[in-house]
């Protein structure tokens, strides 16, 4: 059985040791759990380096989850520098348009130093690439958002109207139109310009693409309106002698404008009349002529011919 005094005995001896011993074991122990790996997961896009003239049409699948593991010590590297963590795979020694298939590797993933890559998945990536071309191609506005009650767009101008498109070779030749990023017309019930970026090809084209300026022009809203049994008049010389037949008398008028335009207006606002000055007697075919409130114009007219039959000689004016 060990005693006491045993004990003493055995500290006594070689203490210097002892002590030496217990501080290099603390200090491995330390230093060994610094060196503990972790790991971490971080979903990240697949960027690839193509060859100079080729482009990016598709990849498959865009991002692949990748799993790390890095000292303990460097939690704080990987927290906080994402955005030098990259999946980046070199194509550049393919220059045939095509699909091509490949396995991602541990170099592909760019990283810290003393972080290493514990897997990879999927890790098998599909690519397509076509070459980079140019195209010219007409300026598509897109609208979003209603304007402002009772207002409407009128038109637009792009400048420049026409762009060079740089894209895929394949994508590019059955194009027609660039459309742009949306542009809002919420509310708004004054013409306005705005510069504006032109949507991109794909979710993968890196090439930048020109912007653009768009003026919209706005107005009141049009609404319709229609007055039935409107008379109509005749423009002649004065002192015009002979007698003048016109058929019809009357015609309907389809009219649109401004809706509070419309809505003040009376029959008494109509002008409507055919003109025979310097015609010769004989029959006629006239056109309706009109003459409305400003904003309002006239839609259709029914109908908008009118026979007019001029006879010489005293008379006086005749119709249905």
């Amino acid at each position: 059985m060990i005693m006491i005094s045993d004990i003493k005995r055995w500290l006594r001896h070689n203490l210097l040791l002892k002590i030496l011993a217990l501080i290099v074991g603390t200090a491995v122990w330390f230093v060994a759990s610094r060196w503990v790996y972790e790991t971490s997961t971080l979903v990240l896009p697949v960027e690839l380096t193509l060859a100079a003239g080729m482009t990016l049409k598709s990849v498959s699948p865009p991002a692949v989850t990748v799993t790390l593991e890095y000292p303990r010590e460097s939690y704080e590297l990987i927290d906080r520098g994402n955005g030098e963590i990259k999946v980046v795979h070199d194509l550049t020694k393919t220059r045939t348009p095509g699909r091509i298939v490949f396995n991602l590797q541990d170099k592909d993933v760019e990283r810290p130093p003393r972080v290493r890559v514990a897997g990879l998945n999927p890790s098998r990536i599909t690519a397509e690439v076509d070459r980079l071309v140019e195209k010219v191609l007409p300026v598509k506005v897109v609208y979003r958002g209603p304007p402002r009650r009772g207002y409407r767009v009128t038109g637009q101008r792009v400048i420049p109207p026409e762009v060079r498109v740089p894209g895929p070779e394949s994508l590019l030749d059955t194009m027609t139109e660039i459309e742009t990023e949306p542009v809002s017309v919420t509310g708004r019930e004054i013409t306005f310009d705005i510069p504006s970026a032109l949507k991109p090809l794909n979710l993968y084209s890196r090439e930048k693409l020109q912007e653009v300026r768009v003026i919209v022009y706005l107005g009141p809203e049009l609404k319709k309106r229609t007055f039935k049994g409107v008379g109509v008049e005749l423009l002649r010389p004065f002192g015009q002698t002979g007698e003048i037949q016109m058929v019809p008398r009357k015609v309907d008028l389809y009219l649109k404008g401004p809706e509070g335009a419309l809505e003040a207006m009376t029959s008494d606002d109509l002008r409507v009349y055919v003109d025979i000055v310097g015609l010769k007697p004989g029959p006629w075919q006239l056109p309706l002529q009109t003459v409305f409130p400003a904003g309002v114009v006239l839609e259709r007219a029914e109908p908008a011919i009118i026979k007019v039959t001029l006879e010489q000689g005293p008379g006086a004016l005749l119709g249905p």
